[in-house]
C-alpha cells in the first residue's frame, strides 16, 4: 500500500515538473524571440541611419573655381561636375577661332567676336593654358609733375605765371589680346584729371609713343592737362580717369599722385 501510494506522489511530482518545466521554457521562448525582434529593429534602425547620413544636403548649388582653367558645379546632393566654357585656339598660321561646348566654332578677328566679359581659355600651339575674363593691358603710372612758365595775356602788361601738369603712363598690351591696341584712338574727352576737392583740369593733348601696340607689347602715354593743383595751399591729391570707352584698358581706372609728391619745372 506504502508503494503505492509512493509512487503515485513521485508521478505527480515528475507531472508538476514536466509542466513547471514547459511553462518556463516557453516564456523563455517568447522572450528571446521579442529580443530577436528588438535587435533587429535596432538594426534596421542603424541602417536607416547610416543610409541617412550618406546622403548629406550641403546646401544650393554653386560655382567654384578650381584652377585657372577648370571650374565645377557643387551640387547639394553632394556630387559635382566640370562646368564647359568656350576657349579660343591659335592656329599655326596665326588664326584664331573659338571653340564652343556644344561643338560649334567660329573664326576670331576682334575682340567684337567674343560677349563682353565672357571668360575663355586660351591655348596656342606649345600647348600652356591661360584664362583670361578680360582683354585687359596693364597700366603703370611713370611719371607726374608740373611744368610752370609765364605767360602774356591779352590785354594785360605784365605775364601771369601758369601751368601744365604732365602725367606720363607705361602700357603693357595683355599677351592674350586678340587684336593690337590702338593708342593712337585714345581722345582727350575720354580722360580726366581732378583733384580731392572736385576740380577739373582740362586734358588738353595725348602723345602716344606708338601707334599700335601688339600683343605684350609696352608702350606709353604722355598726357597734359591745363592748370596744376597749387603747392602750398589746397587739394593733396590729383587724380587722372580713363573712361570705360577705351578699348583693352581695365575698367574703371584711376591713377592718383600726392600733391606735394609732384616735381615743378620752372621754364625761364
Amino acid at each position: 500500500m506504502r508503494n503505492a501510494l509512493y509512487k503515485k506522489s513521485r508521478l505527480a511530482q515528475f507531472c508538476i515538473l514536466v509542466i513547471v518545466v514547459a511553462v518556463f521554457s516557453g516564456v523563455s521562448l517568447d522572450s528571446f524571440s521579442q529580443d530577436s525582434v528588438s535587435q533587429d529593429s535596432v538594426s534596421q534602425d542603424s541602417v536607416s541611419q547610416d543610409s541617412t547620413s550618406q546622403k548629406r544636403v550641403y546646401g544650393e548649388s554653386r560655382v567654384v573655381e578650381v584652377s585657372v582653367d577648370r571650374s565645377v558645379l557643387l551640387h547639394g546632393d553632394g556630387t559635382w561636375e566640370y562646368i564647359a566654357k568656350p576657349f579660343v585656339v591659335t592656329m599655326e598660321e596665326d588664326k584664331k577661332i573659338l571653340l564652343r561646348p556644344d561643338g560649334t566654332w567660329k573664326p576670331i578677328t576682334t575682340l567684337k567676336d567674343l560677349q563682353a566679359g565672357e571668360a575663355i581659355q586660351i591655348i596656342n600651339t606649345k600647348h600652356d593654358q591661360k584664362t583670361m575674363s578680360a582683354n585687359h593691358a596693364t597700366v603703370f603710372l611713370d611719371e607726374v609733375y608740373v611744368q610752370e612758365f609765364m605767360k602774356k595775356l591779352p590785354g594785360l602788361k605784365n605775364n601771369r605765371l601758369s601751368s601744365l601738369t604732365h602725367w606720363k603712363v607705361s602700357i603693357t598690351a595683355s599677351s592674350l589680346a586678340i587684336s593690337p591696341m590702338n593708342l593712337g584712338d585714345i581722345e582727350t574727352a575720354q580722360v580726366r584729371m581732378f583733384d580731392n576737392d572736385n576740380k577739373s583740369y582740362d586734358v588738353v593733348k595725348i602723345t602716344p609713343s606708338h601707334a599700335q601696340l601688339n600683343p605684350g607689347e609696352t608702350g606709353q602715354l604722355h598726357i597734359v592737362a591745363d592748370g596744376a593743383p597749387g603747392s602750398l595751399f589746397g587739394p593733396k591729391t590729383v587724380f587722372l580717369a580713363f573712361k570705360s570707352t577705351i578699348e583693352h584698358f581695365p575698367s574703371p581706372l584711376k591713377l592718383e599722385k600726392s600733391v606735394r609728391d609732384l616735381k615743378r619745372i620752372r621754364d625761364e
